[in-house]
């Protein structure tokens, strides 16, 4: 039977470091208002509505832009969005995790894009063709962007994932000490979001 290469363990080694689920850890236990979830059988409530703040000429730089290109991609906002979405997709995608659970880690996503202190915090925009101008989506959207973006390539993740945990399983293979180090920076970055978890 094949063995995944080399490439192929380092594209989801993330998954399986502690460092990845202490973090992953840290921010679905982070409590939210009693006016938006009671539980972790409750759903989100959207409190920012779409348009709010009206206008915007130029998105801020951890903005998370709605669309697609290379600009939009490489926008400092987006990059830091796809780390967390990537940080949360196993937990996402776990068999264990309920519909309504689902719908709080893409809730809480939204929520440290909008409140993080460092390295600051970000709105959820999308580009008006007329006009150029960039507007905010709102949470409802945004619940709904995040959710997309965590079920993004499901089948391919869930196989790769279980084809390194064979490969884990059998040659005890464990992540670089770069890969290791590089996602400790990355949780000590996530420590600093502010706490405790609030969306207003």
């Amino acid at each position: 039977k094949n063995k995944p290469g080399r490439e192929v363990v380092e594209a989801i080694e993330v998954y399986h470091t502690p460092v990845m689920r202490a973090t992953s850890y840290s921010i679905m236990n982070k409590p939210m208002s009693r006016s938006q979830l009671t539980d972790n059988n409750s759903k989100p409530t959207p409190s920012v509505a779409a348009r709010r703040g009206g206008a915007i000429c130029v998105p801020e730089p951890m903005d998370v832009l709605s669309g697609r290109g290379g600009a939009v991609n490489s926008h400092e906002g987006n990059k830091r969005y796809r780390e967390l979405v990537n940080l949360m997709k196993a937990e996402y995608l776990s068999e264990t995790t309920r519909k309504n659970q689902k719908t709080q880690i893409a809730a809480k996503i939204v929520w440290i894009i909008r409140n993080s202190e460092s390295p600051g915090p970000g709105r959820f925009l999308k580009q008006d063709p007329e006009t150029n101008l960039w507007y905010e989506i709102g949470d409802k959207a945004a619940f709904r962007k995040t959710g997309q973006a965590l079920r993004e390539k499901s089948a391919e993740f869930r196989e790769v994932k279980a084809a390194v945990e064979e490969l884990a399983s059998e040659n005890h293979y464990y992540p670089s000490q770069e890969t290791h180090a590089r996602f400790t920076s990355e949780h000590k970055l996530m420590r600093q979001q502010p706490h405790p978890l609030i969306l207003n």
